[in-house]
């Protein structure tokens, strides 16, 4: 579908997106929309004073690239990274699932079969499920990277919480939302309708896509890090 090239920091933004348009998502959700992407990757990162291996590293899981050599385990990337998953997490919520609701809505008021109000129910229960993890990792894993961030020596490991805890509760949440797209693919005749089933459908695999490189974030670069981090007991690594 993309060229899934390692990217590296000789590489022009603009080319990197024409091949690959989900890329996108790495300056929305870093909160760089607007800034001139006719850059290299590398003249994009000292302009913004952005640390190289880790917009490397976002660049090249959107890209498909999910083989990544290990970020530096600092504590200056918690922030960033912080920042970057709080957005994806309002995108998620006030954004792609309330649009993709809107669209499945529209297409029962069209279309009366059972199946889509069945659809509809498969949904709003994965929706449930991924918004319970989302409010989870902000109501313990953000507060607990903010207080790593703050703490000195011999400080971290005052709170009970630990990243241990949230590899225990970090399930997968993409396989229902793959199982959604199949039963539109496969399963569903919407007769005139074509047009709004494939909306709903492109929605999901944007959803889907930018769901699978949030999780590759937490798990090779989040969770290596703050598992470095508490394991040193060190504030500067």
């Amino acid at each position: 579908m993309y060229l899934k090239k390692n990217i590296e920091l000789n590489d022009n933004l603009f080319e990197i997106i024409e091949l690959n348009p989900y890329v996108l998502f790495v300056f929305e959700h870093l909160g760089y929309i607007d800034e001139p992407k006719n850059l290299t990757v590398k003249n994009f990162c000292k302009k913004n004073k952005l640390d190289e291996r880790l917009f490397l590293s976002f660049l090249n899981i959107y890209n498909g690239n999910s083989d990544i050599p290990p970020v530096k385990a600092q504590k200056k990337h918690l922030p960033v990274i912080v920042q970057f998953l709080k957005h994806s997490h309002n995108y998620y919520k006030n954004e792609k699932y309330p649009y993709i609701n809107n669209l499945l809505n529209e297409l029962n008021k069209k279309v009366k079969l059972k199946e889509i109000s069945l659809l509809k129910k498969f949904f709003e229960a994965y929706k449930s499920e991924v918004i319970e993890h989302l409010d989870y990792e902000e109501n313990n894993v953000f507060p607990y990277i903010e207080f790593l961030i703050k703490s000195k020596q011999n400080n971290i490991f005052s709170t009970k919480f630990s990243i241990k805890d949230y590899q225990e509760h970090h399930s997968d949440i993409e396989e229902k939302l793959s199982d959604l797209k199949n039963l539109l693919i496969h399963h569903l005749s919407v007769g005139t309708n074509a047009s709004l089933k494939r909306q709903i459908i492109f929605n999901l695999y944007e959803l889907e896509y930018d769901l699978h490189a949030h999780s590759i974030i937490e798990d090779k670069i989040l969770i290596p890090i703050i598992s470095s981090i508490e394991k040193s007991n060190e504030p500067n690594l």
